[in-house]
């Protein structure tokens, strides 16, 4: 199986420059012949609060879509070739379908689907005008794609119920985390201090103000344990190790997230040894399993894990496999499509 790659655009803020650096030889040990599609480099810093700069995601996108066409123009993509974008919303998705369906190559298309206007506390959901119109681009770009990738059941009975169109390329696969790469550089928990995290970027969809009430509540409860931490990290970390050494060396990762369909701050702090503390709703109540249900409830969780003697042991299992998930759904596809109907 060759797979034309096109990664989101590296971002050390994000996990996507992670993704570049674990999907091509991921593929390649599952036996895919690789070929990954960049647009061009990304010029400006994201702001506080945000996870990309809208210029500079579309310049990418865009430059990477023309870098596809031309491998098409030259002959370097066949039928059956798949084409695997590491972010569903993506315009260059409709553009692929233009080309597969209109030209001469049969190509297959898979995208993994990361948020969108149908999760009322999106950014394109929370948008005044553009949640008018993305709802019908999202459905456009779910039927243009053989597979659509989601990381969890709850994610996909989200997308499900706001898109009109047929939903069954729609598989949930597992959000790609392979820890063991950088893991064992940030395990402090011999010296971790009473420390509660806030792993999020500082935004409404996250909920921070949440943060700061369990943290009152918690000194309630709780006067004479004065020596506990109560740290965002998006307010004291300026780089990615930066933040990992302060997960690493924390003993709980506190999440309010009202928006949250992969769980990537909370996996990468479980995988540090954190103990999570997390709502009870949207992509967590599947990763983790035990939720809080209210200010008391996330209390009693926060001293939980505050008193834990061992660091916190995340079954990474599900999510090392995501990556092979997306190469059997593929596959899978394949052989459907080679069988002969009677």
């Amino acid at each position: 199986m060759k797979i034309h790659l096109l990664p989101i655009e590296p971002l050390e803020e994000r996990y996507s420059a992670q993704w570049l650096h674990w999907f091509p030889p991921k593929l390649e040990e599952l036996g895919c012949e690789v070929h990954t599609v960049m647009g061009a480099p990304t010029q400006l810093a994201i702001k506080q609060g945000q996870f990309l700069d809208v210029v500079d995601t579309n310049v990418f996108k865009a430059t990477q879509l023309a870098a596809f066409a031309h491998d098409l123009q030259r002959g370097a993509v066949r039928d059956g070739d798949w084409v695997l974008l590491l972010d569903a919303w993506n315009p260059a998705v409709l553009q692929l379908a233009y080309m597969r369906d209109l030209g001469a190559v049969k190509f297959k298309i898979a995208a993994c689907w990361h948020a969108g206007s149908y999760d009322p506390w999106d950014l394109l959901g929370q948008h005044p005008t553009m949640k008018d119109w993305a709802r019908y681009a999202e459905t456009s770009m779910l039927a243009a794609a053989d597979l659509s990738f989601v990381a969890t059941h709850a994610h996909a009975s989200m997308l499900e119920g706001a898109r009109a169109t047929d939903t069954g390329s729609i598989r949930v696969t597992g959000f790609p985390l392979y820890a063991e790469d950088w893991s064992r550089r940030y395990e402090l928990w011999g010296a971790r201090s009473r420390r509660v995290v806030f792993p999020h970027r500082l935004a409404p969809e996250k909920d921070p103000v949440f943060f700061d009430m369990v943290r009152s509540a918690y000194g309630e409860a709780y006067p004479d344990d004065q020596a506990v931490e109560w740290i965002k990290t998006k307010e004291v970390c300026t780089t990615k190790s930066d933040y990992y050494h302060m997960i690493g060396g924390s003993r709980v990762a506190f999440s309010s997230a009202l928006q949250e369909t992969w769980g990537i701050a909370m996996l990468e702090a479980a995988s540090l040894g954190a103990h999570p503390v997390v709502p009870d709703r949207l992509s967590y109540r599947e990763i983790f399993g035990s939720c809080y249900r209210d200010v008391e409830h996330a209390v009693a969780q926060v001293r939980a894990g505050l008193e834990a003697r061992e660091p916190y042991q995340l079954d990474t299992h599900r999510w090392t496999h995501a990556i092979r998930n997306m190469v059997a759904c593929m596959e899978e596809l394949d052989d459907h499509a080679a069988t002969p109907s009677r």
